[in-house]
């Protein structure tokens, strides 16, 4: 895709880069991060990771054309800072409707403190107080530019300690493993978050997206996954693992013709 091919033409050299600095994470002690399953109307934001490109399927190839948003969007390419986002409220924040809205200057510390919340200091201090709103998706609806400037810029989606892991292949045990562990920690209400890949071909890449994985069910067959994309705020998103092939499926969006993808997973050692 062309905008792909524009933004990450010299990304798998800082990616190598980094790689030779860099060492893998140690696995985090399975353990739920919340009691309660995730509500995709309720704890998801009301705004969207904008497309910088509007895509749109052939109906003669099939392969998605894509066409440049004019003006570009004010807020795009923030997926690792959404998804992380989304997680760090459904653990850190507790909302708290009964009590009277305050300030914008408090409810900009308050975003800080739960973006920044580690599990220690959540063990130490408790849940961030998110007062006059009922969930994040009001309280986004409503703060959206202090949300959204919490995000940060597009580097800091860019430049992920994580990104060195894409640039090598992916063996089917390998993916094998990781479906089997993002499964038990949907189960566990863990929100695991995962980097979904695809090169077409190598740097070139048709797919380089973030998303949540918020719960999950099986069969014999396969394994479904239900995401909560950071590009879409309407419904979950349906990511399939086939047990045969040992290869995850993603479904067409309005930026991926569905087909296999890589995932693996990410800032897995900030759960505890």
């Amino acid at each position: 895709m062309n905008r792909q091919r524009l933004q990450y033409r010299y990304f798998w050299v800082f990616s190598l880069l980094l790689s030779a600095i860099s060492g893998c994470a140690g696995t985090p002690v399975l353990r739920h991060a919340d009691n309660r399953a995730f509500n995709f109307s309720q704890d998801t934001f009301s705004y969207v990771n904008e497309l910088d490109w509007e895509y749109r399927t052939d109906p003669v190839t099939g392969r998605l054309i894509s066409t440049q948003n004019e003006p570009t969007p004010d807020f795009s390419r923030r997926c690792f800072a959404v998804s992380r986002m989304a997680r760090q409220f459904f653990q850190y924040a507790r909302f708290d409707p009964a009590s009277p809205k305050v300030d914008d200057a408090t409810y900009r510390k308050a975003i800080a403190a739960v973006v920044s919340r580690s599990p220690d200091q959540a063990r130490h201090s408790g849940m961030v107080i998110i007062p006059g709103y009922a969930n994040l998706r009001s309280f986004s609806q409503a703060k959206e530019s202090l949300l959204k400037d919490a995000s940060g810029g597009v580097l800091q989606s860019y430049f992920q300690f994580s990104n060195w892991r894409m640039i090598f292949p992916f063996s089917r045990n390998h993916q094998q493993t990781t479906a089997e562990t993002l499964l038990d920690e949907a189960k566990a209400n863990r929100l695991p978050i995962v980097h979904l890949v695809l090169f077409s071909p190598f740097p070139i890449t048709a797919l380089n997206h973030v998303v949540v994985i918020i719960s999950a069910d099986e069969t014999a067959r396969e394994i479904s996954f239900y995401v909560y994309d950071p590009n879409n705020s309407e419904k979950p998103v349906l990511m399939t693992f086939d047990r045969t092939s040992r290869t995850f499926i993603y479904p067409t969006t309005k930026y991926f013709a569905d087909g296999p993808i890589d995932v693996y997973e990410i800032y897995g050692d900030q759960l505890d």
